[in-house]
């Protein structure tokens, strides 16, 4: 090859190698800022906890965090509820599937429980009336599947831990297979 201008080799090659300089200077700039797609929040929000919780007879209804339903109570920050949640199953955050955890905040009660207290059946009454409860979500979470034995097929799930909003108690936990 031979070159007739070498300061235009010599000018198209600094040219290329500040480019790619400059190129990855910005690229790890923009990844050390941004969250990996693993772990992007995909959680569920209040109109479809409400929806699937219906259909399984439970009522959730979405209050407001600015204020409490109930005078003069202190309630769980949304913060407070998912450490609470982290501490009764630390292994939910920790699993290398976590897509997201959010936590949502509303009175929760069952329609079913309340149809069998009304027919005189024993019950556990901590939702016959309607309790202030964050419901903290893990979305993502897989689980092994019930399948043959030895099968190792894996299935996405939510995994949502019940936190009485007020007394910060454990009160349930739940599984939802998307």
């Amino acid at each position: 090859m031979r070159v007739n201008h070498p300061s235009r080799f010599i000018f198209v090659v600094v040219g290329f190698l500040l480019t790619i300089a400059v190129g990855f200077i910005v690229g790890r700039a923009i990844a050390g800022t941004s969250t990996p797609a693993q772990a992007q929040p995909n959680p569920p929000d209040s109109s479809i906890l409400t929806q699937d919780l219906a259909q399984e007879g439970w009522l959730f209804n979405p209050v407001s965090t600015g204020s409490s339903p109930q005078p003069g109570v202190a309630l769980l920050t949304k913060d407070q509820a998912i450490a609470k949640a982290n501490n009764i199953f630390p292994d939910f955050q920790k699993s290398p599937d976590l897509t997201g955890i959010s936590a949502n905040i509303g009175e929760l009660s069952n329609s079913r429980m309340q149809q069998s207290a009304q027919r005189g059946e024993k019950v556990n009454n901590t939702f016959l009336k309607p309790k202030l409860v964050w419901i903290v979500s893990y979305e993502g979470i897989k689980m092994p599947s019930a399948g043959p034995a030895g099968s190792n097929i894996s299935m996405s799930t939510e995994m949502n831990v019940v936190i009485d909003a007020v007394s910060g108690d454990y009160l349930m936990d739940y599984v939802w297979t998307r």
